[in-house]
């Protein structure tokens, strides 16, 4: 992996990680594409939701209520693909969190295409 490629996933990541503790749309937007789409469950719900939802649930209720640590545990990129795991404690007050990442690098940008989650 170039360091080119590493900082650039490395700062779309953090995107979502700051965009996604802020409620910040205009960060999300940027690091999603247009096409993403998350998957998860929490609390036996399952969630599958596109980027215009999961961008209204984030403004909604931003993540970060006061302590929340968000890092990026790893990130592996193969070519034009990249994944990346990002470990969330104190999400929305008391929620812990692993994300599992998918990126997609589109004529020289780098693009979240979707995020699993899982709710410990």
């Amino acid at each position: 992996m170039s360091a080119t490629d590493y900082d650039e996933i490395t700062r779309i990541v953090n995107l979502y990680i700051e965009g996604a503790a802020k409620g910040d749309a205009a960060m999300l937007d940027e690091a999603f594409h247009d096409s993403a789409h998350w998957f998860g469950y929490m609390h036996d719900t399952e969630y599958a939701v596109d980027k215009p939802g999961f961008i209204e649930l984030m403004v909604s209720q931003p993540g970060d209520t006061g302590s929340l640590v968000s890092e990026i545990v790893s990130i592996e990129q193969t070519g034009s693909i990249a994944n990346a795991v990002v470990h969330d404690t104190a999400f929305w007050g008391d929620m812990e969190f692993t994300d599992f990442f998918q990126l997609v690098n589109f004529n020289g940008t780098w693009k979240i295409v979707s995020k699993a989650f899982h709710l410990h």
